[in-house]
Formats: C-alpha cells, sequence, structure tokens
C-alpha cells in the first residue's frame, strides 16, 4: 500500500525559514522554523525525507531570496514550486499575517492545488543579471544591460520605448 503525499509550505527569509508540514496520514501539521543557511537547509531537506513517506511535494512564495532554495531542494530530489504572491487565495477577511500562518497556508493550498508556479529562470539567465549596469537590490533590470563587442551575436530586443540614456545624456 503507498502511503500519502507530504505537503510543505515554506515562508522564506533571509534570515530563516518558517516551514508548515502537513503529513499524509492525517496528523495534525508540524510547525517549526529553521535557519537560511545551507547547513539547516541540508538537515530540513534530510528530516523532509525521513517523514515525508513516498512522496514530498514543497512551495513557497517567489520574493527576493529568489530560486536558490527551489534549487537546493530540486539537487536533493524534493519536489519544491515557486509560486507567484499575488496569485495565493486569500480568504474574505484574512487580514492577519504572520510566517507561521503564512507557511500553513501555502501547505493547505499546495495539497488542495491552488497554487500558481512561476517560470523560475534558468542559472543561465541569472547569469545575464551579472551584466548589468548599475543593478541594486531596489532596482529593475530594465534595459541596463551593456552591449559591448564580447556579446557579438547575441540578439537583444528592445520596447519601442526604452530609451538610451548613455546617448541622451
Amino acid at each position: 500500500m503507498s502511503e500519502a503525499t507530504t505537503y510543505v509550505g515554506m515562508d522564506v527569509h533571509k534570515q530563516d525559514i518558517a516551514v508548515c508540514l502537513l503529513s499524509g496520514d492525517g496528523k495534525e501539521a508540524q510547525e517549526w522554523t529553521v535557519a537560511h543557511t545551507k547547513q539547516s537547509v541540508h538537515r530540513l531537506l534530510r528530516r523532509l525525507k525521513r517523514d515525508g513517506g513516498s512522496g514530498v511535494e514543497s512551495a513557497y512564495e517567489a520574493g527576493p531570496c529568489g530560486y536558490a532554495l527551489m534549487r537546493q531542494f530540486q539537487g536533493a530530489g524534493v519536489s519544491c514550486q515557486v509560486v507567484a504572491p499575488s496569485l495565493v487565495p486569500v480568504r474574505p477577511g484574512e487580514r492577519i499575517k504572520t510566517d507561521r500562518r503564512d507557511a500553513r497556508k501555502l501547505a493547505e493550498m499546495l495539497r488542495a492545488g491552488l497554487l500558481v508556479e512561476v517560470h523560475p529562470p534558468s542559472e543561465e539567465e541569472e547569469d545575464m543579471l551579472d551584466l548589468a549596469f548599475g543593478l541594486t537590490r531596489t532596482s529593475r533590470l530594465g534595459c541596463q544591460v551593456v552591449m559591448t563587442d564580447t556579446l557579438d551575436g547575441l540578439t537583444v530586443r528592445l520596447p519601442e520605448s526604452t530609451r538610451n540614456l548613455l546617448l541622451e545624456g
């Protein structure tokens, strides 16, 4: 007889990760917080594989922490979705937000199949950000890629409304 899937919701921040595990056997939800370090995530993955039975599905909202956590989970063989925060269903009157509640909500919504996964960029696409001029933590990429001779052969399509500030001063 096969075991039921375990669902994991995570509220991810720079310093820590709030985790909620909904086991497939109907037991009460388990909630805890782990540090957002490679070692702690590795221990979390070991625990999820041990306690998760035959299948573990996990999800967290897209945000400033990026896709490294998703890649770490997938590299360990654990399914992980990055979901669009604006498309997570909200109950009427639900105003109180805490990390634990957000993690539990994601686990419940994942189990119900109500989450919309975002398309994560490949590592090569993320590497293109290294070419961005003047990129800060709060800026949008926009059209900040500086074209040089080393990018010869690369096709770039710019929107019609793009302004070239290098030429316009």
